[in-house]
């Protein structure tokens, strides 16, 4: 029946890869299920998406060639499923950036450009368009595993991550306290909000307690913004299904794909040539 039906095998495959992957992660199945979800867990995303692409074209009366050529384009669709309208951002999107620099740090001797990081709460800005929201992660003293921020994708740790290339030296990062040791130190605040054409991030340069220089990007789209529930240790089985199946769903290669050659929301040029100058190296 399967060779005269080949699309009931297709969806068969679609449907038992998704089966595997959410089983395999979930918290129930323990050790057995996380080493099952180790082994597969980079490759069933986009099988699912190709079986089900494969599955709708079988359901034309037309050639196997045909067939082929409307699976193709229909597995990107199916790969961007719900994040067909980031499509729409990034037609739209244009990156508003500025600084200003009044003064370099003044550094000496005894002063080593080490720049700290005083970081207000803020929901997870992503830069990157396309792709899960989280991953997985895991902790070999407890042998469990749980929900992250996609690796490398957050605003703030570009911002972070960027400044320390920058000076070449790591400094503290620590939630912003407005503590009275911020006058005694080089560092710059991060901070985000909301206006009408899109989130507004800025990057203040303090030394010593005055401010120095300043760098801010607008219009980062709505959408960038991500605050999903039971992501950290210890919190798997909060949130499990949106968390897994925004993994499932767009943790595959269409996305990889699509973030290689769609722009990012994350200017690290300009924020790069503004550090250098603030420090004094350009």
């Amino acid at each position: 029946m399967l060779n005269r039906h080949p699309r009931l095998l297709f969806f068969g495959s679609a449907a038992l890869t998704a089966i595997v992957f959410l089983v395999a992660l979930h918290p129930a199945t323990g050790v057995l299920g996380g080493l099952i979800y180790l082994l597969t867990a980079r490759a069933l995303p986009t099988i699912m998406v190709v079986a089900l692409a494969l599955g709708f074209a079988w359901l034309l009366p037309v050639p196997l060639a045909v067939r082929i050529a409307v699976a193709l384009p229909l597995s990107f669709l199916l790969g961007l499923n719900t994040a067909l309208p980031v499509l729409l951002d990034l037609v739209r999107y244009s990156p508003a950036v500025s600084y200003e620099v009044r003064r370099a740090a003044v550094w000496s001797a005894e002063r080593h450009p080490v720049v700290n990081v005083k970081k207000r709460r803020w929901g997870p800005i992503f830069v990157v368009p396309f792709g899960s929201r989280v991953r997985v992660a895991g902790d070999e003293g407890c042998g469990c595993m749980y929900f992250r921020d996609a690796a490398q994708a957050l605003y703030s740790d570009r911002v972070i991550a960027t400044l320390f290339d920058a000076v070449g030296e790591r400094g503290g990062v620590t939630d912003y306290t407005g503590s009275t040791t911020e006058r005694m130190d080089v560092h710059i605040e991060l901070t985000v909000w909301k206006e009408p054409d899109g989130y507004r991030a800025l990057v203040e340069f303090f030394d010593h307690g005055e401010k120095i220089a300043a760098f801010a990007q607008r219009r980062i789209p709505f959408r960038a913004l991500t605050d999903r529930a039971g992501v950290g240790r210890q919190r798997l089985a909060d949130n499990f299904y949106e968390n897994a199946f925004d993994i499932l769903l767009h943790d595959n290669i269409f996305s990889f794909l699509l973030n290689a050659v769609m722009p990012e929301y994350f200017s690290r040029g300009e924020l790069r040539a503004f550090l250098l100058e603030a420090i004094g190296r350009r």
